[in-house]
C-alpha cells in the first residue's frame, strides 16, 4: 500500500523504498533501531561471512525474503534457500542438521546466539529502523517532529528500556547517533 502511495508512510523498509521508488522520493526519521543481517551456523561449525560461501548449502530463511532487495544476491548466487513462517523453525532445523545455515537479523533472532557461530563484526547487511515517507510538505513536518521524539529517546536511555533485548548495542554509533 505504502509504494503504491495509498499510505504517506511505513515503518521501517527505508532501504526497499528507496530502492524501489528513489532516494529522492522518500524520506526517513531519526533511527529507532536497527538491524544486521548475518549467516548464522550451528555452534562450532565454520563461520560464514560471504554469499558465495552459501553455494552447495541448504540456507534457511524466513517467508518475505525472497520480496527483499537484498535477496536478489542470493537468487543470483543460486543459492538452495528455503523459507519458513518463523525464526524458531530454522533454529530447529539448523540444530537438527536439516539446513547448514540460516540467514536472519539480529536482534530478531538474539534470543538463540548461544547456538550460533556467526561473523559478529562482519554483518551481511546493516540497516536502521525508521519511520520511511514519501516525500512531501505534509510528511517532512512529521519526520521533522518524530526524529525530535525519537532523538530526545535514544538520549535519555528510553529507547533502550522500550526496546529491551530488541536494541542493538552499537547500532547509533554506526548512524553517527
Amino acid at each position: 500500500m505504502f509504494l503504491r502511495k495509498k499510505y504517506s508512510c511505513i515503518y521501517g523498509y527505508t532501504g526497499y523504498a528507496e530502492e524501489k521508488l528513489g532516494q529522492d522520493k522518500v524520506i526517513s526519521s531519526f533511527p529507532l533501531g536497527g538491524f544486521k543481517q548475518y549467516i548464522f551456523t550451528a555452534k562450532g561449525k565454520p563461520v560464514l561471512t560471504r554469499i558465495s560461501q552459501l553455494q552447495g548449502l541448504k540456507v534457511g530463511g524466513i517467508f518475505g525474503d525472497e520480496e527483499q532487495v537484498w535477496f536478489a544476491a542470493f537468487k543470483q548466487a543460486g543459492i538452495d534457500y528455503h523459507l519458513v513462517e518463523k525464526i524458531p523453525q530454522n533454529v530447529q532445523k539448523l540444530m537438527s542438521d536439516r539446513i547448514d545455515a540460516m540467514v536472519s537479523f539480529l536482534p530478531n533472532a538474539a534470543e538463540f546466539l548461544h547456538l550460533f557461530s556467526y561473523p559478529k563484526g562482519q554483518p551481511l547487511l546493516s540497516e536502521y529502523d525508521r519511520m520511511t515517507c514519501h516525500d512531501s510538505e505534509l510528511t517532512r513536518d512529521y519526520i521533522r517532529c518524530i526524529s525530535a521524539s525519537l532523538r530526545q529517546l535514544k538520549q535519555n536511555g528510553t529507547t533502550r528500556e522500550i526496546l529491551g533485548h530488541f536494541y542493538l548495542d552499537g547500532v547509533f554509533r554506526l548512524a553517527g547517533h
